[in-house]
């Protein structure tokens, strides 16, 4: 204790005092401001101080204290004081003033005052926590890659926080997103939770906390950005939510590697489901490109038979349109091997076409999807042309035919209420231009970036992703580009630019001039009759001799006993004691050459080596003019 006292005996007296109680005081008397000042410590708990010294009086000592920058309480004694310099001293910041002849609440002024001394260091001591505590959260807060936010709801709905990270996640600064709360709650994604929060402030209505799934945003500079939101709500004393507190971290790159992955999850499956497909169609295609040969095989025999009267102009269009069916659904065939084998696949056949005729044959042969199943639904669907006059080119009329077909009816599919579909081509250049627009619901720019993507599908189960994929197969096998010109509620435009190139369309061939060769004796074996017959048929009409063997055994029997100058065979016949009847047969007859019927692909068993056994392969469905000619190559 710093007694500041000029004369002794007081001071004795007011320690006497102190020590009634029992208390032990360790005190230093004092005269003058040089003593005082000398003797001030943080190690003393109180001061007493004499109002009235002739050169240093308590209001001088409490500045001093105070200058010093101590906590020292300090109570004014005194022998006599009137009120107005009592309240002086309480105001310049004594702890309590007391007479000297009246010093039986001593005790309890000190004890008071050292407790006050005491409270006031501990909330100066919890106060520096608090504010390094604030400190290192803000700390934390500048310098966290996620945006950090406040956003008071009352009295006003404004946000008093948010972090410098959000100029690198939206491209806003703090500064400028507090200044606008709509800009701020419509980039941050916060809309709902605000509107709840206002609509229905009771805890009761709102969780203290939200986890949302990623929502989509938008950086200034225009690209996408998706955020995930963890928030809680601050309440009042009434559980009334009064702020919302959060952090919006920017997972872009996270919300992209999981969309990939799920991509190419589904892509599996569905390539997965694709190859199932492959195998099942594996064990009916055979059968399938069988009814397709005998279909294709008697229209060409008619076509071509010498007794036909030229001038019957119907029969041969009906003739011509039943080829020309077949003709696409073999095509459906080989696409179906494409999927299921792709490295087997083969370019575009290069033939002369003329894409008018080309556009016509699709307009007709998809004319009871957009005319009559449409008047079904109840809808009408106008079809119109403006087919400019242009040139011939190389390309496969079957694939550009497939082409039109997809589109035709994804066009149908876009126009649930009707519409009108236009077919319009130009030569520009050295390019053919192909547009096809429809007056449907039109696509958006995020599917028109993704339209031609495999197994991409905005139908559903409907659909399967593979229509506009195989369009885009097309146009690029035949060296061209695709292009979507489309808005929604304003229609779709696809164009298509294929580069002219010179073709000699040849001279026109009668149909009744089969190709001829020297005759020839040829073994015929297929597991299916009508085949057989119909392969008969031709290789007779061509002047040659065919014998039909019925079965594998057959077939033996006839080459061990019989020459032949071709063997013509099919690729899925039964395998014999575990080979293929082909490798049997080459043993009894190594130097006749084998024609290979292949149906979808199965001929990997006997065609795999250099020295195969095969001279050579032709597709099912049977064509006479591929047969014929494979049948004089081989034959020499």
């Amino acid at each position: 204790m710093l007694v500041l006292e000029d004369n002794p005996l007081d001071a004795e007296l007011v320690v006497r005092e102190l020590s009634r109680g029992g208390r032990s005081v360790a005190w230093v008397r004092v005269e003058t401001e040089r003593e005082f000042v000398a003797n001030l410590s943080d190690d003393i708990d109180i001061i007493l101080v004499d109002y009235a010294l002739p050169r240093f009086d308590a209001i001088a000592a409490i500045e001093r204290v105070r200058r010093s920058g101590l906590d020292i309480p300090l109570i004014v004694v005194t022998g006599a004081i009137d009120d107005a310099v009592a309240v002086e001293c309480l105001r310049a910041g004594a702890a309590d003033y007391l007479l000297k002849d009246r010093l039986a609440r001593l005790d309890q002024a000190v004890d008071r005052a050292i407790a006050e001394r005491r409270e006031r260091r501990e909330r100066a001591a919890a106060g520096a926590a608090l504010s390094e505590t604030e400190a290192r959260l803000r700390r934390i807060a500048e310098n966290a890659h996620d945006v950090i936010f406040r956003l008071d709801l009352v009295p006003t709905v404004r946000f008093t926080y948010i972090s410098p990270a959000s100029r690198e996640v939206l491209g806003y600064a703090p500064d400028e997103l507090m200044a606008d709360t709509a800009l701020a709650t419509r980039t941050l994604r916060l809309e709902n939770l605000v509107a709840s929060s206002v609509s229905s402030p009771h805890i009761g209505a709102n969780p203290r906390s939200y986890d949302y799934v990623p929502v989509r945003s938008r950086h200034t500079d225009g690209r996408e950005v998706w955020l995930d939101h963890r928030q809680t709500v601050v309440l009042d004393d009434d559980d009334q939510v009064v702020a919302i507190e959060g952090i919006v971290r920017d997972v872009t790159a996270q919300y992209q590697a999981e969309r990939t992955l799920r991509e190419a999850r589904e892509r599996m499956a569905q390539s997965e489901k694709l190859r199932a497909l492959g195998q099942m169609a594996s064990g009916v295609a055979h059968d399938f490109n069988n009814q397709l040969s005998l279909i294709l095989g008697y229209a060409e025999l008619l076509l071509a038979r010498p007794g036909r009267r030229r001038d019957d102009g119907a029969l041969v269009e009906d003739l011509q349109a039943i080829h020309t069916a077949a003709e696409d659904a073999a095509a459906v065939v080989r696409r179906l091997q494409m999927f299921y084998r792709p490295t087997e696949s083969e370019g575009p056949a290069a033939t002369c076409v003329h894409l008018n005729a080309i556009v016509a044959q699709a307009m007709s042969a998809t004319e009871p999807r957009w005319r009559d199943q449409a008047r079904m639904a109840g809808v009408v669907i106008d079809v119109l042309t403006d087919l400019a006059d242009i040139p011939p080119t190389i390309g496969d009329a079957i694939e550009l035919r497939e082409m039109l077909t997809n589109l035709i009816f994804n066009a149908v599919d876009a126009m649930q209420s009707g519409g009108r579909l236009t077919f319009s081509t130009r030569a520009d250049g050295g390019h053919i231009v192909l547009c096809v627009t429809d007056t449907g619901v039109g696509m958006p720019t995020r599917v028109i970036e993704r339209a031609f993507e495999p197994f991409f599908t905005t139908k559903g189960e409907r659909g399967t992703g593979l229509g506009l994929s195989m369009v885009y197969g097309v146009v690029e096998r035949h060296n061209g580009t695709i292009a979507i010109e489309s808005a929604p509620g304003q229609g779709t435009t696809f164009m298509i630019r294929l580069p002219i190139v010179e073709c000699d369309e040849g001279p026109i061939v009668e149909a009744d001039q089969m190709i001829r060769s020297a005759p020839r004796r040829v073994l015929l074996i297929d597991d299916d009759p009508a085949v057989c017959r119909l392969i008969a048929r031709i290789l007779a009409d061509a002047g040659h001799l065919a014998t039909v063997a019925d079965g594998c055994a057959d077939a033996f029997s006839h080459l061990a006993t019989s020459a032949f100058d071709v063997i013509i065979a099919d690729s899925a016949l039964p395998s014999w004691e575990g080979d293929h009847p082909v490798i049997r047969m080459r043993t009894l007859a190594p130097v006749t050459p084998v024609l290979l019927l292949a149906g979808f692909g199965e001929t990997s068993e006997i065609t795999a080596e250099p020295s195969s056994h095969v001279a050579e392969v032709v597709d099912k469905p049977i064509r006479t003019k591929r047969l014929l000619s494979a049948v004089a190559r081989v034959t020499g």
